[in-house]
């Protein structure tokens, strides 16, 4: 039984996983930074 449904389970995470990266990646997009510094971060910002 395990054999079938955990690739199926981590397929289903894996896609959630990267459907919630991808909406607050979209989010902080439309969201106008705190400070005017905040564009000039660098690639130390995870959505970079």
């Amino acid at each position: 039984m395990w054999s079938v449904f955990f690739p199926g389970f981590v397929l289903l995470l894996a896609t959630i996983t990267c459907a919630a990266i991808w909406l607050i990646d979209g989010l902080s997009d439309r969201v106008p930074p705190r400070n005017p510094n905040d564009e000039h971060n660098g690639p130390h910002d995870p959505f970079f």
